[in-house]
């Protein structure tokens, strides 16, 4: 069987030279790295054979150029993509992509014709052409998050006049009547948003023994969008996604086995799994550093005891408060939170900050190994929700803050039988295992491949990086080392 090649070229248009007369698209570039990202990790095609063209670079005579280039070098076996973000236009009785240079009052000159690339890909080898447009737009408001001009795209018209085409399957993002819209929650346009989920297996219930067919991706984008853009418009707005091309037969977009496969392999952070998990750092200092401590009516504590972390509790009530007064207006404002929603409390030695979707904590006491030395604990947990936890926004607000992920298990680790398990391995040079033979109730293990060591008792297991790091940095190191731990059948005890 001949190895097919998937050439993709990736249009998108943020930012346009004249943005007079084409105002902003809004995360069109958000979606082009996307969307290469998703085709990339699902191998739905490789980084060398992607070619991005964004804002500056995507001019008209760019756009033919890499389209002509196209149809030069692939086998009949080999599929093109094309993807285009930005705005969209009908002159002349043609419709139009609009490159960066275009010019509103010469579309049918700057801009590029549906018409043209079609005819373009007709001249390649191969009839398995994939034709995805987030660009139908019946007009534009400025300021909006709508991604048009005031020149409908006639998206209905291209259902119609390449319904019989058998080299070309494509997608359009809504009808001729209707807006494309873009979503801040979201990070890209809607339509997009859901391709890309659809391309990386989380349209459940869409696939066909992994595979991805032209008809169920038109029908799992078709209910996606026309329910999340109304509810998420301020007019409530309809979209309503568009196909066109041979649409009788139907078309694999993608083969998501092997990556359908490995997402059942390695248990995904998700919802359930988020809310056994706790991300955690430890800072330390000398209690006369602390904002209550009074120079010549204070003295650091000689000895460890109740009353001396009673103590050192009251002395950094301040330093627990100022931490959260200033970071709960910033999680209410960052992540979209109303005020009832966002619950902040501070008093001697703890803090709270409770959110709809996660808990962020801390706790400062006296050391529990130096009698002059406080610990501050800070906490992430109680998360609910993985989408808002694996998110730009929510890694920025707490960006090397963390370096530890700790997860309870729901049976208790035999960690001597552990301890024996690795030492009996007849290859153990990429493992190494550490604890006290006094105390084998904990032990820690390190393997070569990895920066971070796991610490291990009966009741938890622990990741820890050297650094500290993002949340999403420190979950996708442990679901890194669950894939480890459950390729591995000597380490069933922790997978």
């Amino acid at each position: 069987m001949l190895l097919q090649t998937t050439y993709v070229l990736i249009i998108a248009v943020e930012n346009y030279l004249d943005p007079k007369s084409f105002p902003k698209v809004d995360y069109a570039s958000n979606d082009a790295d996307d969307l290469k990202e998703v085709l990339i990790n699902n191998r739905i095609s490789q980084d060398e054979n992607i070619t991005v063209l964004k804002n500056k670079k995507a001019t008209n005579a760019a756009i033919r150029t890499e389209l002509d280039r196209l149809t030069k070098y692939v086998t009949s076996n080999d599929r093109i993509f094309v993807f285009f973000a930005g705005h969209g236009a009908y002159a002349g009785e043609r419709n139009f992509i609009l490159p960066t240079d275009s010019y509103k009052t010469d579309i049918l000159s700057t801009g590029v014709s549906i018409e043209y690339i079609l005819g373009i890909l007709k001249k390649a080898k191969t009839n398995k052409c994939i034709l995805l447009l987030d660009c139908c737009h019946s007009g534009f408001v400025p300021g909006t998050d709508e991604r048009g001009i005031d020149d409908s795209f006639m998206a209905d018209e291209l259902s119609y006049k390449y319904r019989g085409e058998e080299y070309i399957c494509g997608f359009a993002s809504c009808k001729s009547s209707q807006t494309s819209i873009s979503h801040h929650s979201l990070k890209n346009g809607v339509w997009t948003h859901y391709l890309i989920k659809a391309l990386n297996g989380d349209a459940k219930g869409y696939y066909e023994k992994g595979l991805l067919f032209s008809g169920a991706l038109q029908n799992y984008l078709n209910k996606e969008v026309s329910s999340f853009v109304p509810m998420n418009s301020a007019k409530k707005r309809k979209q309503t996604p568009v196909m066109f091309g041979n649409i009788s037969d139907r078309f694999i977009i993608a083969d998501l086995n092997n990556s359908i496969e490995e997402k059942r392999r390695i248990v995904a952070v998700e919802d359930n799994t988020l809310k056994e998990v706790s991300l955690l750092n430890l800072d330390s200092g000398n209690i006369k550093s602390l904002s209550g401590f009074i120079k010549g009516s204070h003295t650091t504590p000689k000895t460890i005891y109740s009353g001396a972390n009673d103590f050192v509790q009251k002395i950094g009530k301040n330093e627990i408060k100022d931490e959260i007064d200033e970071l709960a207006p910033q999680i209410k404002n960052v992540l979209n939170y109303k005020r009832k929603d966002v619950q902040a409390d501070s008093g001697d030695g703890l803090g709270s900050i409770v959110t709809p979707d996660f808990t962020y904590s801390m706790e400062l006491k006296q050391s529990n190994t130096n009698a002059d030395e406080y610990v501050i604990i800070r906490r992430l947990e109680d998360f609910t929700n993985s989408h808002l936890v694996l998110g730009g926004d929510f890694n920025k607000l707490f960006d090397g803050l963390f370096k530890k992920l700790e997860f309870k298990v729901s049976r208790k680790i035999d960690v001597e039988a552990l301890i024996d398990m690795v030492e009996e391995m007849e290859d153990n040079d990429s493992i190494e295992i550490d604890y006290n033979p006094s105390d084998t109730s904990t032990c820690t293990i390190t393997f070569r491949e990895f920066e971070y060591e796991i610490f291990v008792t009966s009741e938890s297991i622990a990741f820890q990086t050297p650094y500290s790091t993002t949340p999403v940095k420190l979950i996708e190191a442990y679901k890194g080392m669950r894939a480890v731990l459950i390729d591995s059948g000597s380490l069933n005890l922790l997978s």
